[in-house]
């Protein structure tokens, strides 16, 4: 899914493409603010969720990202300012969680890496 032509999108809301079978990766505008609570959850194709072009982004929303089983790279903004509970728990490909990038960040939920095996 590419989306980087939705120059107007700011919010992107709950469980957008939750449970999407064959959804591999999405492709963000640098506009978008927010993330919704399970916006990509249960999408057990997904690979790598790339935010780093989301320069506006300041909230994901919890379980954004969680239960995805090929998740295995994340790329991150440096304005994230919050991420939410178990945003990406029970990923257990995923590897690394490289925050230190995101100089402001102000808070990470509750169990927001948990169940993910292979940090």
């Amino acid at each position: 899914v590419d989306l980087r032509a939705c120059a107007s999108l700011r919010i992107v809301g709950f469980c957008v493409f939750a449970y999407c079978e064959t959804l591999e990766r999405v492709s963000w505008p640098p506009s978008v603010e927010e993330f919704g609570r399970g916006v990509l959850a249960h999408c057990p194709k997904l690979v790598a969720v790339d935010l780093s072009t989301c320069v506006s982004l300041r909230s994901i929303g919890d379980q954004a990202f969680s239960n995805c089983d090929a998740l295995e790279r994340t790329s991150w903004p440096p304005g994230v300012q919050q991420i939410g509970e178990r945003v990406m728990a029970c990923c257990p490909k995923l590897a690394t969680v490289d925050l230190s990038g995101c100089a402001s960040l102000r808070s990470v939920g509750d169990g927001a890496f948990s169940q993910c095996s292979a940090v």
